[in-house]
């Protein structure tokens, strides 16, 4: 479309005076009942057309749908109408608005209101966007193709950045999802050594809260079920912590009762957990541990433990020791611990492990 053309396609198109709202000739085409109509004239209560009109609509109201071609694209709005033959017949069709106030209006009045105002302009069957640029004009990429160089450039990067920190993503995902299993049982710090527990379900009924007992001396007596009273001896001139317990407490039997240690500056991590995690726990790469204060460490099994069943039935839980790499303080035993296994992982996996080892090594040697 050369200049003169586009200057005269931007003028504001003739109103009509059928009624008080005008009549614009703007492209468009009306379906009813699979037949087509070629638009001719519309506003905001009616829109006339030419077409074959089938006899047995005259009068009819119907679903029409009224399409505008955009170039590229195409708007189509739907409206309830009365569909009749127009005066002077020759082929052309009236199509009254059962409801001119209704969803199609805002969309309707404002490709009118456009068409008035000269952004919308005819390109023979369709509508396309008026120019506002002269013909001279270039864009600025072309009068600077440093600067377009420039924002290729960065436009590229900033997909690269993102592309890879989707595959990071992902990768991360996949990594936590298979290789790695969060304990559902809690774990607590507690002193490592031998732990003294629950003989038979029932009531503590006294504790030894000395600071070190001697071997030989009631360590706690439990009030069981059957109305015996039970005692356990002390099997070591050792310090005891109470695991949770304290007199009066109801325990099950084989719970933990009491931690016995030589050195009371020997601080482990002990758990119940479900036997199917055992094999997990001995096979780790490592054992995180989340202690409530928020500080993370890692830990392995203590092999040299011998792992009996606590508990009986399909809900058995077996007691599991862990060591800590890193040296626990005396007051931190108590507090409860969050257990993560993260399992041996293909090579494609490494990074995510050494960036993860990188970063404990840095907080616990801060922590240091």
């Amino acid at each position: 479309m050369d200049k003169s053309t586009s200057t005269a396609a931007q003028q504001p198109p003739d109103l009509g005076a059928a009624n008080d709202h005008p009549m614009f000739d703007i492209p468009f085409t009306a379906d009813v009942d699979g037949r087509r109509f070629q638009g001719t004239g519309i506003s905001l209560v009616e829109a006339f057309a030419t077409g074959l009109l089938d006899p047995q609509l005259a009068g009819e109201s119907r679903l029409v749908k009224l399409a505008f071609a955009f170039s590229g694209f195409s708007v189509g709005l739907l409206v309830n109408a009365t569909v009749s033959e127009a005066d002077g017949g020759q082929g052309k069709v009236r199509i009254a608005f059962a409801d001119p106030t209704g969803e199609h209006l805002p969309q309707l009045r404002h490709i009118l209101n456009s068409y008035v105002a000269g952004d919308l302009i005819s390109l023979g069957g369709t509508i396309g966007v008026a120019s506002t640029a002269g013909s001279g004009d270039k864009p600025a990429s072309a009068a600077n193709p440093a600067a377009a160089r420039k924002h290729k450039q960065l436009g590229t990067a900033a997909t690269i950045a993102a592309s890879v920190a989707l595959v990071i993503g992902a990768t991360s995902l996949l990594y936590q999802r298979a290789y790695s299993i969060a304990v559902p049982t809690p774990a607590y710090v507690m002193q490592s050594g031998e732990t003294l527990r629950a003989v038979s379900s029932g009531q503590i009924d006294y504790l030894n809260l000395a600071a070190a007992a001697a071997a030989g001396e009631i360590a706690f007596a439990i009030r069981a079920t059957s109305g015996e009273t039970l005692s356990i001896a002390m099997p070591c001139d050792c310090a005891a912590t109470l695991a949770g317990v304290e007199k009066g407490s109801t325990v099950l039997a084989g719970e933990p009762v009491l931690y016995l240690a030589q050195d009371v500056e020997d601080i482990a991590v002990g758990a119940n957990v479900p036997p199917e995690l055992l094999y997990d726990l001995a096979a780790a790469h490592h054992i995180e541990l989340t202690l409530a204060n928020g500080d993370s460490l890692r830990a392995m099994l203590d092999t040299n433990q011998q792992h009996d069943v606590a508990g009986e039935g399909d809900k058995a839980l077996i007691p599991v020791t862990l060591t800590p790499d890193t040296t626990l303080d005396p007051d931190q035993v108590g507090q409860v611990v969050r257990l993560r296994i993260h399992k041996p992982a293909p090579w494609i996996f490494a990074p995510f492990q050494a960036v993860a080892g990188l970063v404990h090594r840095m907080r616990t040697g801060a922590a240091t």
